[in-house]
């Protein structure tokens, strides 16, 4: 996305479980290059957490479907992260209308990243806000994260 003012964004989409429970692998590169460089790139990551949204890459379905067959040489972090998904529209439109409002507003965006609302989260009820590798959804949405019902 640009905005009119040359803001470029970038939203990244991660399968379930490749921004929560493998999130080390995936975060350790271009956020921090970005975090470093002042962010000339507002970076976004959309975590696909709803099991209804993911399915098996075509390898490990094959894999899966042939007994006797060769063992699956890929880590379970390679499996997150090769998985198809099928994004359900409305929280991803909900992730597409707060990347929008953050483009251009350079305060909202300094505010966004203070309190961590950066991020997005499709789970099955909608879409929560939050900062990177969120592991317990339900303690985050104890603390007060926000939840967009889409």
């Amino acid at each position: 996305m640009e905005a009119e003012n040359g803001g470029t964004a970038l939203l990244e989409i991660r399968p379930c479980g490749f921004g929560t429970k493998y999130c080390g692998w995936p975060d350790a590169y271009m956020q921090a290059r970005l975090r470093d460089a002042g962010y000339p790139i507002r970076a976004f990551v959309y975590n696909v957490e709803d099991p209804q949204q993911c399915h098996p890459s075509d390898y490990e379905a094959q894999a899966r479907s042939s007994p006797g067959g060769r063992p699956l040489a890929a880590g379970d972090d390679m499996l997150a992260r090769d998985q198809h998904i099928t994004l359900k529209p409305g929280p991803f439109m909900a992730m597409l209308a707060h990347v929008g409002s953050l483009l251009r507003n350079t305060s909202a965006w300094d505010d966004a990243q203070r309190r961590g609302r950066t991020h997005g989260y499709a789970v099955p009820e909608g879409l929560v806000l939050g900062p990177l590798c969120v592991k317990d959804m339900q303690a985050h949405l104890a603390q007060g994260a926000t939840l967009i019902r889409a």
